[in-house]
């Protein structure tokens, strides 16, 4: 009976061989990107969170003091946050604001403060 398989378990065990590789790449391949999503998705999670306690401390900056320079920078844990002000109208002004931190590309907003209402009233992130 052995003698008589004519070259059958080698052409199987070959095709097993490359179904299991196949499987185990596209495995490897789907937790990689996911990883990846994993990691992008807390970046931009980390960098919302740092835009919206930027902006609490520039309206308390701006509202305690009116502001002597056309900017500043400041730091919040561990980025660096440097902004711009422009005004637009007497009592409008657009704050460019620059958020960087180490191993994350540079973060941008501009914010629109309102001097009569004393609060940032709308900020878009690009």
């Amino acid at each position: 009976m052995v003698r008589n398989e004519q070259g059958f378990m080698y052409p199987l065990t070959l095709c097993f061989l490359l179904l299991f590789s196949t499987i185990l790449l596209l495995s490897m391949e789907h937790f990689l990107t996911v990883k990846k999503m994993t990691k992008e998705t807390e970046n931009i999670l980390m960098m919302d969170t740092y835009i919206i306690r930027t902006v609490q401390v520039l309206e308390e900056k701006l509202a305690a003091e009116e502001p002597s320079a056309a900017g500043g920078t400041f730091s919040i844990s561990e980025v660096q946050v440097e902004y711009s002000i422009k005004e637009i109208t007497d009592s409008v002004w657009d704050i460019s604001i620059f958020i960087k931190k180490e191993q994350v590309s540079v973060f941008q907003a501009h914010a629109y403060y309102d001097r009569d209402l004393g609060k940032i009233f709308k900020w878009i992130e690009m």
